[in-house]
């Protein structure tokens, strides 16, 4: 959902959870990129997480907030009846059975299997709540574990590689946590440490010595390339085997010129694409892992990965006034994704 932003303190006891994903308005590409990555996560075969089945009154709450809407919704949950008012980005009351105010927000945010409706919210609204937010973060808090924790799904391409350890160097938290995602799901007993930065990513790398590197080209204090420089310049990391990740085609080929990138991929991308690469490079030994990426047949991609592809093309195509159509799109997509540098 494209909209105002959300308070950060429901951001961060939120991250990816729940059915909706929210993007402030303006945004560039690349968080735009990394909401819908965090959408095709591993929970995808979940129950609920991630659709439209997970619903619940904080989703909608929130999108009304973010659409600066005056509206009264109705909610339902078994013979439970309620109400919450919005208006101007703000929770101004709720009300069920004898509670009201603040006692009912807390209550009817944590009801479940919801019918809702809503209506325009005409003329004046008593205030009888303030700390709306702190409400939301608490019940975020309260549900956390069972959000963040879903019924684990082992990906089938990715057996185990017990014992290893992993930097993600990524630009958004959003990415970074479907990054993250994605390992954990895929295998629990990865220990991942994680930076949002250039600078940080180093510090960490060169603090934890780790089996692979995950890095994004883009970072907001230099690029991906510089880090990968740094490392080899320095004998304890000269031989960590990066994975470089971006949107960028030909920043990211001019970059794999580093013997210290084994892999590349390009955002956005697809759990199974990213773990297929992982594991096969965390399986080699370190002497071998270049070799290894280089050597391994390269997979025909699926319709959904070349789909997705499509679209950003088709995107940075009209952004840039350059002709082309639906087919062109698709051709260059699966060309794309034939050519990248590591198998798929």
């Amino acid at each position: 959902m494209i909209g105002g932003a959300i308070p950060s303190e429901i951001a961060a006891e939120r991250r990816s959870s729940g059915a909706l994903q929210f993007v402030e308005k303006p945004f560039d590409l690349a968080v735009f990129g990394a909401a819908v990555q965090a959408l095709l996560g591993p929970w995808l075969e979940q129950e609920g997480r991630g659709t439209l089945g997970a619903l619940n009154a904080i989703d909608v709450l929130l999108a009304h907030c973010a659409a600066n809407s005056r509206v009264n919704i109705e909610l339902r949950s078994g013979t439970r009846t309620g109400e919450i008012q919005i208006a101007g980005g703000q929770v101004l009351h709720a009300a069920t059975g004898r509670l009201k105010g603040e006692d009912a927000l807390q209550e009817i945010l944590n009801w479940s299997k919801l019918r809702l409706g809503e209506t325009k919210l005409s003329g004046s609204t008593r205030r009888t709540i303030t700390n709306w937010q702190v409400i939301v973060a608490e019940t975020l808090r309260e549900i956390a574990t069972e959000i963040s924790q879903p019924r684990r799904v082992r990906l089938e391409t990715t057996p185990p590689v017990a014992g290893k350890t992993i930097v993600v160097v990524v630009v958004t938290e959003m990415l970074l946590i479907f990054v993250e995602d994605i390992l954990t799901t895929a295998n629990p007993e990865l220990q991942i440490t994680t930076a949002l930065s250039g600078s940080e990513g180093l510090r960490e790398i060169e603090r934890v010595i780790p089996d692979l590197v995950l890095l994004d080209y883009s970072l907001p204090d230099f690029n991906g390339d510089e880090l990968c420089e740094r490392l080899l310049e320095n004998e304890q990391t000269a031989h960590v085997p990066v994975l470089l990740m971006s949107g960028h085609v030909p920043e990211m080929t001019a970059a794999a010129r580093f013997t210290n990138i084994v892999a590349t991929i390009e955002k956005p991308f697809l759990s199974d694409a990213l773990m297929s690469l992982v594991h096969r490079t965390l399986k080699a030994p370190a002497k071998k892992r270049a070799k290894a990426i280089e050597s391994a047949p390269t997979a025909e991609p699926s319709d959904e990965e070349v789909r997705l592809r499509a679209y950003f093309i088709s995107e940075r195509r009209r952004e840039s006034g350059l002709p082309g159509d639906a087919r062109s799109d698709w051709l260059e997509a699966k060309q794309q994704l034939l050519s990248e540098t590591g198998p798929r």
